[in-house]
C-alpha cells in the first residue's frame, strides 16, 4: 500500500487517498496520481474552511477511457449535484454532449442556469490543462490553456457553503469515477484571469514561457543562469506567479557541478539580490529537475522579465 496523505501547497486543505488511488504514475509535469475506474480510487478534501465568491480550478488529465454514453468522469467536485453547496467538474459522455467526451461544469439548478457544456470532443491518451474560472456571476471552462465556453453560473450563497467535502477524481456518491490520471489539481479562491491561464498552460505543457541563459560565474556561488519570460501574448500583469522550471541535465549539463541533494540551488529575483520562494517537486541532478519558483511578479505584453538561478555552492547556503 502507498500513502494515503495528498499534501495541499498552502498545509491547509490536506486530503485523503482512496485505497484504490495510486501514486507515482508517469505524470504532465514530474509523478501524477493514477485513478482506475474502480471505487475508492480518488482523493478526498474535508469541507473547506473559506468561503468561495469567485473560483478557479485546474489540472491536468489523462483519460484510458470515457465510457459508453451516459458516462460521467470527474476531475474535480464538490458535494453532490443537486445538493446544496455542489458544483461538479467532469466529463460527460451523453446525448446532452452529443454522445462524445466533452469537458462539463455544473451546480444546483436554483442558482441559476443548468449545466456549461465545452465545445471539444476529448481524446483519450491525450494530456490536457483543463480549467474553469468563475467570477461570482459567469464561468468559463479553458481548454489547453484557451477559452472552450462561457456561460451563466448564477449567484448565491451556495457557492459559499462549507460543509461540502471535495473530491479528485470521483464525486462523493462514488458516481464519477475517473479513468486516468490527474496532475497538478489546484483549487484557487480567485477568479484566475484568461491571460493567467494561457500562461499557466504555456509554461506547464509545451514550456514556450521560460528560456534558460547562458551560465555565468558568480562570485559567492560557481554559477547563475537567468530564466527569461515571455509574456508578451498576454496583456496582463502575473502577480505571484508559479513559474514551473524544468531543470535539466542533457540542457544545463550541470550535475557535476551541483551537489546530490541541490542544496545548492536557489532562485533569485532580477534584482539580484531578493531571494525568491521555491519548491522542489523532482531533484535529480543527472536527469530531469522541476522547481516551482513563486515569481513576484511578470510584466504583461513583454518578454523582458527574468529572474536568476544560481547553483554550485559548496557550502550549501543561501548568500549571494
Amino acid at each position: 500500500a502507498g500513502p494515503t496523505n495528498v499534501l495541499d501547497s498552502t498545509g491547509v486543505n490536506n486530503g485523503t487517498a482512496g485505497a484504490a488511488a495510486v501514486f507515482g504514475a508517469t505524470g504532465k509535469i514530474g509523478s501524477a496520481m493514477d485513478f482506475p475506474l474502480v471505487g475508492n480510487a480518488n482523493v478526498s478534501i474535508p469541507a473547506l474552511t473559506q468561503a468561495f465568491p469567485t473560483l478557479s480550478v485546474s489540472a491536468w488529465c489523462q483519460w484510458d477511457t470515457f465510457g459508453t454514453p451516459n458516462a460521467f468522469r470527474g476531475i474535480i467536485t464538490r458535494g453532490v449535484y443537486p445538493s446544496d453547496g455542489a458544483w461538479n467538474f467532469y466529463v460527460e459522455n451523453s446525448t446532452a454532449t452529443g454522445n462524445v467526451p466533452k469537458l462539463t461544469l455544473i451546480k444546483k439548478p436554483n442558482w441559476g442556469p443548468g449545466a456549461i457544456i465545452g465545445t471539444t470532443q476529448l481524446q483519450t491518451g491525450t494530456w490536457y490543462h483543463v480549467a474553469f474560472s468563475y467570477d461570482g456571476t459567469n464561468a468559463t471552462i479553458y481548454l489547453n490553456g484557451v477559452a472552450d465556453v462561457t456561460g451563466a453560473f448564477g449567484t448565491g450563497t451556495g457557492i459559499l457553503a462549507l460543509d461540502k467535502a471535495t473530491m479528485i477524481s470521483d464525486r462523493v456518491d462514488a458516481s464519477q469515477l475517473n479513468d486516468g490520471r490527474v496532475d497538478e489539481p489546484r483549487i484557487s479562491s480567485f477568479a484566475r484571469s484568461a491571460p493567467w491561464i494561457a500562461a499557466e498552460y504555456k509554461n506547464q505543457g509545451p514550456n514556450t514561457f521560460t528560456t534558460f541563459g547562458a551560465p555565468q560565474n558568480s562570485d559567492s556561488y560557481s554559477y547563475r543562469r537567468k530564466i527569461s519570460f515571455d509574456n508578451s501574448a498576454q496583456a496582463e500583469n502575473l502577480v505571484n506567479f508559479p513559474i514551473d522550471v524544468k531543470a535539466n541535465n542533457s540542457t544545463l549539463a550541470w550535475s557535476s557541478l551541483i551537489q546530490a541533494d541541490m542544496d545548492d540551488v536557489i532562485f533569485v529575483d532580477a534584482d539580484d539580490t531578493t531571494p525568491l520562494s521555491f519548491e522542489w517537486e523532482t531533484k535529480v541532478p543527472a536527469g530531469d529537475s522541476i522547481a516551482w519558483v513563486k515569481v513576484p511578479q511578470v510584466n504583461a505584453s513583454s518578454s523582458a522579465d527574468y529572474v536568476y538561478m544560481y547553483y554550485g555552492n559548496g557550502f550549501g547556503d543561501t548568500c549571494i
